[in-house]
């Protein structure tokens, strides 16, 4: 087995191995380089040494280069048609097709941003029109909204509830 290290005292003059015989007895021997190993073993690391610093510089280069670029809002480039908003507003249509009950209690509708199991965040209450059996209430979600969770009441009782597509 060969173990190669340099001696710390004389890190660019010798290259020393420890050797393990098969009896186990270790060895040591160094060898000196030559003046062109020297030469070369130096040139290496000043070399990774350069490659390191001008790799630091062209990142702080490109970031001076991005903050100069916009100062102001008016320097950003933006295309004419980008909606700044982060929202959109939507109309919900929720229609009772199989009324229980005709009686004086009205169905109450309730629209969620998602399953109120899962945290979802109440948008609007609202009561179904006893004429028809609808509900279309125009809320106002965020723009990666495709879908919102719709729960019917009649009185306290909880009758229909799942998600609806925007």
């Amino acid at each position: 087995m060969y173990i190669a290290f340099d001696q710390p005292k004389a890190a660019f003059d010798k290259f020393c191995t420890l050797i393990k015989t098969k009896s186990g007895i270790l060895s040591y021997s160094c060898t000196s380089l030559t003046n062109n190993q020297n030469k070369m073993r130096k040139g290496k690391l000043i070399l990774g040494l350069l490659l390191l610093l001008s790799t630091i510089s062209c990142v702080k280069e490109k970031a001076d280069e991005i903050a100069k670029k916009a100062t102001t809002f008016e320097d950003i480039n933006v295309p004419e048609n980008f909606d700044y908003s982060g929202t959109k507003t939507v109309t919900v249509s929720v229609k009772v097709t199989d009324p229980e009950i005709l009686t004086a209690y009205k169905y109450v509708v309730k629209i969620y941003d998602v399953n109120p199991s899962e945290g979802g965040k109440l948008l609007i209450t609202g009561a179904v029109n006893t004429d028809d059996y609808t509900y279309s209430p125009t809320v106002t979600v965020p723009t990666s909204t495709t879908q919102v969770w719709v729960a019917i009441y009649l009185g306290s009782k909880l009758t229909h509830e799942g998600y609806q597509t925007l």
